[in-house]
C-alpha cells in the first residue's frame, strides 16, 4: 500500500457545500488534437477519475476511486487505484505501490484539478508490469491537469 499519508476529503467538502466523494462520480478530460499541437509537452491524451466512495479495508478509512489513462502515443489503456485523504489543509490522492501522489482541488462542483509531480498508472503492482507511465507533462515540476464532471460512462470500472 501507500508509505504517504493519503486517504481524503468527505468532511471538508461538505462544509464547502461541496459534494463528498463517498457519492458516486466521474471527472474527465479528452484533449482535442489542436490542444495537444498547442502543448507539444504533454502526454496524456484523456484522462478520467472515478470516485466509487469510501474505502472498506482496515488500512483505510478515507475515499477511494479508480484513474484510467490514454497516452498520446497509443490506444493503450492506463488505469490505477487511488486512495485519498485530507493533510494539512489539502485534499491529497496517492496510488497503490508507493507509486506518486496528486492533489485535488475544487474549481467549483464541476471542475477539479489535479496537480501532480507523476504518478504509476499501469496493469497493476506485482512487479510483472513491462509498460509502467507516469502521469504527467515532459517538463519538470508540477503538471496540472483540469477535469469536468461527467457521466459515469466516462469513467468505467478499472475491472472494465
Amino acid at each position: 500500500m501507500i508509505g504517504l499519508k493519503t486517504t481524503f476529503l468527505g468532511a471538508a467538502l461538505v462544509a464547502l457545500g461541496l459534494p463528498a466523494f463517498a457519492q458516486q462520480s466521474c471527472f474527465a478530460r479528452h484533449y482535442s488534437a489542436g490542444h495537444l499541437k498547442d502543448q507539444p509537452n504533454q502526454v496524456l491524451r484523456s484522462i478520467a477519475i472515478r470516485f466509487a466512495g469510501r474505502a472498506t479495508d482496515k488500512s483505510n478509512t478515507g475515499e477511494w476511486g479508480d484513474v484510467t489513462a490514454y497516452f498520446t502515443d497509443g490506444p493503450t489503456k492506463f488505469t490505477q487505484t487511488l486512495y485519498c485523504s485530507s493533510y494539512g489543509g489539502s485534499h491529497f490522492c496517492g496510488v497503490e505501490c508507493d507509486g506518486g501522489r496528486a492533489e485535488i482541488s475544487w474549481r467549483s462542483e464541476d471542475t477539479i484539478l489535479l496537480k501532480t509531480e507523476g504518478f504509476i498508472v499501469s496493469g497493476g503492482c506485482d512487479g510483472t508490469e513491462t509498460d509502467v507511465r507516469f502521469v504527467k507533462d515532459k517538463t519538470d515540476g508540477f503538471t496540472t491537469f483540469r477535469l469536468y464532471r461527467a457521466g459515469m460512462e466516462n469513467c468505467p470500472p478499472l475491472d472494465q
